[in-house]
C-alpha cells in the first residue's frame, strides 16, 4: 500500500516554506554606503527590504516607490537627522510602504500616495515642510 499523505498538510508545509523564503532574504540597504542616492536604493530593493538613510541632506529629483513592502527610514529615527530635498515628491505607488523618521522638503507634494494599490502604508514621525501639500492622496 502506498502512502500519499494528507494534501492539506502538504499545502500548509509548502506555504510555510514560501513565507519563510520570502522573508529570509529581506535585507537592509544603506544610503549612501550601498547606493549614492535614495532612488537608486529603491530601484535595487526587493520586497521586504529596508532602506536606511544615514545622517545628512539628500537632493533628489523624485523618489518613486513602485514596489511593495519597502521601508524607508532614517538611521537614528530622528527626522531632523535626515533631510530629503525632492524637487517633485515622494511618489508612493506600492502597498505596504513604510516611511519613517525623515524630514521631507519639496517644491510640490511631500508624499503622494497614488492609486488604490497604496494599502497599508505607514507614514510616521516625519517632518514635511516647504511643500504645497504635505501628504496627498491621489489617483
Amino acid at each position: 500500500m502506498k502512502y500519499v499523505g494528507n494534501p492539506l498538510r502538504i499545502v500548509v508545509v509548502f506555504t510555510l516554506i514560501l513565507l519563510f523564503l520570502g522573508t529570509a532574504y529581506a535585507k537592509t540597504i544603506y544610503v549612501p554606503d550601498d547606493y549614492p542616492s535614495i532612488q537608486k536604493a529603491v530601484d535595487a530593493a526587493k520586497e521586504g527590504d529596508t532602506i536606511v538613510i544615514r545622517k545628512g541632506t539628500y537632493n533628489e529629483r523624485e523618489i518613486r516607490i513602485w514596489k511593495n513592502y519597502i521601508t524607508l527610514t532614517s538611521e537614528t529615527g530622528n527626522p531632523e537627522d535626515v533631510v530629503i530635498k525632492v524637487k517633485t515628491d515622494i511618489d508612493v505607488v506600492g502597498k505596504g510602504i513604510v516611511i519613517r523618521g525623515l524630514t521631507i522638503q519639496s517644491n510640490r507634494i511631500g508624499i503622494l500616495l497614488r492609486g488604490s494599490d497604496t494599502k497599508n502604508c505607514i507614514i510616521e514621525n516625519n517632518i514635511i515642510e516647504q511643500c504645497d501639500k504635505g501628504i496627498f492622496l491621489g489617483e
